[in-house]
């Protein structure tokens, strides 16, 4: 879970503004949540008819909300390649890579695993700590649920 800290204070000349904590952080996630916050907001107002907006203000408006899809677009595959870097890097490092509650979880990996930040492919070698069993599961010379076994 994400958190960005932040309070409203006010200018000098008495707008309010948004102003981060002191030790915030300058992570992608918190740029692409503002981005996608922006997109869908915009695009809501750009799609709710109750707003009575000029036709040039519906026109640049729309065009702000293409650039900000594309742009959002692009910030989510940046991220989502990252999560692969993460996830490689874990195959490497980690004791296992990805936790689950029982061995019916286990079983029911989809090929892409999202797992606190990370994003695995269901692959040899890739090892899954089972709470239930609390047990260390592999799967070894194959992807399917006959492949898993016990780590030692």
């Amino acid at each position: 879970m994400y958190k960005i800290e932040y309070e409203i204070d006010l200018n000098d000349e008495g707008r309010p503004y948004i102003k981060l904590s002191e030790d915030s952080e300058d992570r992608p996630e918190d740029k692409f949540l503002v981005v996608e916050f922006t997109s869908l907001i915009l695009n809501n107002i750009l799609n709710n008819r109750k707003y009575d907006l000029t036709d040039e203000t519906t026109k640049q408006l729309s065009v702000c909300c293409t650039i900000l899809n594309q742009l959002s677009d692009q910030m989510a595959s940046l991220l989502r390649d990252n999560m692969f870097v993460i996830g490689e890097t874990s195959m490497v490092f980690d004791k296992y890579q990805v936790k689950v509650n029982t061995l019916d979880e286990l079983y029911h990996l989809k090929d892409e695993i999202f797992y606190i930040g990370k994003l695995l492919k269901k692959q040899i070698g890739l090892k899954i700590f089972v709470e239930s069993e609390n047990k260390i599961f592999e799967f070894k010379d194959g992807i399917n649920n006959e492949n898993i076994v016990e780590f030692n």
